[in-house]
């Protein structure tokens, strides 16, 4: 699929899927936005395990799968931000809905300025260790944030019904369900770190063994570089 009919296809399906959503909400379906809410953080985890499965396979250098991943984090926050200020502009009150939406918008910002940094490796050629831990470091303070934060979001839900502040739970239940996925991919980023850092035994670029020009005609081979992603690695 070429990018073009991938952003057309995430334009739709994001289009779709907040109509929807907010056709749920004006009808007061509470269980049915959740499940709605939580298939769509679902489809957004499972596009970035797949990508991260893909650059995995051809070999990509971590700071692509690294930034990828974190952008699928970043589009969570977003999607969770766009949907809070959407429908408590429109349909539904509730005191608290600009701070969610403040820290929503904010930890998108970082997700994507954090995503840049770490491509600018990738582009200037370049290995920073140091932004990879620091990332991981991320994943494991958010994957026990995120876990807690479940916990936090229902009581909130339950505070908020018994208070009579009934517009509160489809902000609740669309942040619970993006706590969920974001959960799930810092897991990933923790307990399988495989293709997100650089192996310590690896050979730089420059130290790669180069085969003699009559030896790789020999076995079919050939000395020039395999671009893989934006970046230039030995054969």
């Amino acid at each position: 699929m070429s990018n073009m009919s991938l952003i057309i296809f995430w334009m739709l399906g994001i289009s779709a899927s907040t109509a929807m959503l907010v056709g749920t909400v004006a009808l007061d379906l509470r269980l049915l936005q959740f499940s709605l809410s939580f298939v769509i953080v679902g489809f957004i985890a499972l596009a970035g395990l797949r990508d991260q499965r893909v650059l995995q396979s051809v070999g990509a250098y971590p700071s692509h799968v690294t930034a990828t991943m974190v952008r699928h984090m970043g589009l969570m926050y977003g999607w969770a931000a766009v949907m809070i200020v959407l429908l408590y502009t429109t349909l539904l009150q509730w005191k608290l809905w600009f701070g969610a939406f403040f820290v929503m918008c904010v930890a998108a910002t970082l997700c994507l300025f954090l995503a840049n940094i770490i491509m600018r490796d990738l582009n200037e050629e370049t290995i920073d260790r140091r932004m990879s831990g620091l990332v991981r470091n991320i994943a494991k303070a958010q994957f026990g944030v995120t876990c807690l934060s479940v916990g936090g979001l229902l009581a909130l839900g339950a505070s908020a019904a018994s208070s009579g502040a009934e517009g509160a739970w489809a902000g609740v239940n669309i942040m619970l369900a993006a706590a969920i996925g974001l959960a799930s991919l810092s897991a990933y980023v923790v307990f399988f770190p495989r293709g997100f850092e650089f192996e310590d035994d690896a050979p730089a670029a420059s130290d790669a063994p180069v085969v003699p020009k009559k030896s790789a005609e020999k076995h079919g081979r050939s000395n020039k570089p395999q671009r893989t992603f934006g970046r230039a690695r030995p054969a």
